[in-house]
């Protein structure tokens, strides 16, 4: 609202020796109009002809509706802005104070205006005063508590909406002052604990840890009290029924824009089942593993006890097969003996490779080696027994590596002669070289055969699969060579993976 200074009272010039002048009039109410304009409170003077003489600028938001304002009869304006008996009394009042001189202190005074309909709240005071025109007048001080009272309502609302979310949520939450001393819980504190609603006891914590976690949370608070540091550990805490049960309790500090701690808040969350479950996990898995290192130590003493004894008889039905007196029958059934002695002991070997992997005692020979070679010598030893007719397509241009030559030749060995055991005499086994990429060496085996199911090749470089058990009975096999083969391919630095369109 724009401010108006309204004329001060017509003073005659020639006015006598013991009488202001019109100059120190003019000074005397500049003086008491800037006092009034620069006064920290809503401030408005009331004439002796009950007028509206000065208003300061931080009265202007109550008489923003009134228009003319000075000049104007007071009470005109009162029951313009202020509804009845609330009007009258305020009117009362100022010419009482006019009148008599008698100040007026009113309490907090809230009520709804009339011209704008918002409900308003104020202190206020009146005292009459001498005017600079030398008449009495009565001025008002007043403060506005309305945006006070709303931001403090908003407060409460807000307060009251987290404290509603609070006791919505499943976890205990409390919220603490910068030193620590709980001074709000929710209602889920008061459920498990059983204690009085409404107690915030600072130090009600003490009789609710578990003996044993007791120093250690103790501990680790005060660290963060201490440091401002995030609080998270867990413990068990006694519900009211006298259970323990695992907690994880976390803390944070709410700081203002100075970055000083107003308070902390926290949560305690319910982990109990899940512990119980961590803990039984880990002792399944230890007790898996335990379980694993038998069956590997049980492997290995098995497989080196039965390998012992197949020495000398292999080399007994050799020495018998090479014996050029033997009769051509005998000879047939001695060499169907040492193939049969030969399939058991690389059966056992397998078995012997797996557990030294699996335990980690398997180690490499590294030598440079032209990988080529030694495909070649595997292919060499698969050929004497194929059936089906294998096609060698050695093409990649750089063909050194760094390996095991033996264990390498292990790999394509099982790679090759797996895939002849699945192939008929009709079939092909191509096996075939390539760089990819400079750095890379491929080698593929693949063939006509009768393929894989598709639900089995996931598995299928896994320890004793053997995919289709009637095939793998009748090929005669523990399902290794592929496990094998992967884990050896591995050591190298390299991947094994198997494709079929299916059966």
């Amino acid at each position: 609202m724009a401010q108006v200074s309204a004329p001060v009272s017509p003073v005659d010039e020639d006015v006598g020796s013991q009488g202001p002048t019109h100059e120190q009039l003019h000074r005397s109410y500049d003086t008491f109009y800037h006092m009034i304009q620069n006064n920290p409170f809503g401030v408005y003077v009331v004439d002796s002809d009950f007028k509206l003489r000065v208003v300061s600028r931080g009265s202007q938001k109550v008489f923003s509706t009134v228009k003319p304002l000075i000049g104007r009869d007071f009470g005109e304006v009162l029951r313009i802005i202020w509804s009845e008996p609330f009007a009258s009394d305020a009117i009362a009042l100022f010419r009482h104070t006019l009148d008599t001189g008698e100040p007026y202190v009113s309490p907090s005074t809230v009520e709804r205006r009339q011209d704008i309909g918002e409900v308003e709240a104020y202190d206020w005071r009146i005292e009459r005063i001498t005017l600079p025109d030398g008449r009495y007048g009565v001025v008002c001080y007043f403060y506005d508590l309305s945006e006070h009272q709303r931001w403090e309502a908003a407060l409460r609302e807000s307060e009251q909406r987290l404290r509603q979310m609070a006791d919505a949520m499943p976890q205990i939450v409390w919220v603490t002052r910068p030193d620590g001393y709980h001074e709000y819980y929710n209602r889920q504190w008061y459920e498990f604990t059983g204690v009085p609603a409404g107690s915030t006891d600072g130090e009600g914590w003490n009789d609710l840890f578990h003996p044993d976690d007791q120093a250690r949370a103790w501990a680790s608070w005060r660290h963060s009290l201490s440091t401002g540091e995030p609080y998270e550990i867990e413990y068990r805490l006694r519900r009211h029924d006298g259970e323990y049960r695992w907690f994880l309790g976390r803390a944070l500090a709410v700081r203002d824009a100075g970055g000083q701690i107003v308070n902390w808040f926290g949560t305690c969350t319910d982990i109990h089942d899940q512990k119980l479950q961590s803990e039984e996990l880990a002792r399944a898995k230890e007790q898996a593993e335990r379980a694993s290192e038998a069956k590997s130590d049980f492997l290995a003493t098995l497989s080196h006890e039965l390998r012992t004894p197949l020495t000398p008889v292999l080399l007994t039905v050799s020495l018998m097969e090479s014996n050029p007196a033997l009769p051509e029958p005998l000879r047939r059934d001695v060499a169907m003996i040492r193939r049969n002695v030969e399939l058991e002991s690389r059966l056992i070997s397998d078995l012997l490779d797996l557990t030294r992997i699996e335990r980690g005692k398997l180690e490499l020979d590294e030598q440079d080696v032209d990988l080529h070679l030694i495909v070649r010598s595997a292919i060499d030893i698969c050929q004497r027994e194929a059936s089906a007719k294998l096609v060698v397509k050695l093409e990649a241009a750089r063909h050194a590596v760094r390996g095991d030559a033996t264990r390498l030749q292990q790999v394509f060995w099982n790679l090759i002669n797996n895939a002849i055991k699945f192939t008929g005499n009709e079939g092909f086994v191509t096996v075939r070289s390539s760089n990819p990429q400079p750095d890379c060496l491929c080698v593929q085996v693949s063939d006509t055969g009768v393929g894989i199911d598709p639900a089995v090749l996931p598995r299928l470089f896994t320890a004793f699969e053997q995919g289709d058990a009637r095939s793998a009975r009748r090929q005669a096999g523990l399902g290794l060579g592929l496990a094998i083969s992967r884990r050896l391919v591995e050591m190298h630095g390299g991947t094994v993976h198997a494709a079929s369109e299916g059966r």
